[in-house]
């Protein structure tokens, strides 16, 4: 039930985007980028705590607020027998290639769902050191989220369904069943791994410009 429930981390996804929308727009918008730059720290321990407050944010969110809850509220009404048999269970009539066991698998779609995250956080956050108005920053996140759920992998070639796995809505679309696969010369990594690789790195890229794009900003005077 908990792996069928993939589709609540896209809501959490718009939550998330919603609360950190204004950390560097909302500066602008209040014409208090003036006063945070000129300050003593303005231009780095400010803006870093920023940064790092988002991070916190989304993983508070995430999963104190509600992953943890949904599954403590499947945990106690169903209980936990059967979570060390073998994932394949879940698909009778499909060979699974992960030798994972349904917790192990829970834990594993969580974890995933967790990284795809923080990489929808790093994009607002970097479009709300670049936008200057919050709204705008919540709207093209949405729109993000919102129109990949809507894009099937298999309406384009090869490089299309690989690109449009890794963006983060696509969560609701992750099955063990999938056997996406990325090469990177004599390296074959599952959509899973890849998903998790790219959506962090991308999540901390994206803090690292916004944090450069903010701290360089000219403010008013």
């Amino acid at each position: 039930m908990i792996l069928d429930a993939l589709t609540w981390p896209v809501l959490i996804m718009m939550i998330i985007c919603i609360g950190i929308a204004p950390i560097f727009s909302g500066e602008y918008q209040s014409k208090c980028d003036s006063l945070i730059l000129c300050m003593k720290y303005g231009k780095s321990r400010l803006v870093s705590t920023k940064i790092i407050v988002v991070w916190l944010f989304t993983t508070c969110v995430y999963w104190g607020g509600i992953t943890l809850i949904y599954s403590a509220v499947y945990l106690g009404l169903l209980g936990t027998d059967g979570a060390d048999l073998p994932i394949q269970l879940k698909y009778p009539a499909v060979s699974v290639g992960y030798h994972l066991s349904m917790a192990e698998g829970t834990i594993y779609a969580l974890i995933l769902a967790y990284f795809f995250t923080l990489g929808i956080a790093g994009i607002t956050l970097l479009m709300s050191a670049v936008l200057k108005n919050a709204y705008g920053v919540i709207i093209i996140a949405f729109l993000l989220i919102i129109i990949p759920t809507f894009l099937s992998p298999d309406t384009g070639g090869y490089t299309w369904s690989r690109m449009l796995s890794l963006l983060p809505s696509k969560i609701a679309d992750f099955s063990f069943q999938s056997y996406i696969t990325y090469s990177i010369g004599k390296v074959v990594i599952k959509w899973p791994d890849m998903a998790m690789i790219v959506n962090g790195f991308g999540a901390i890229i994206f803090s690292t410009f916004s944090y450069w794009i903010f701290k360089k900003h000219q403010v008013n005077k």
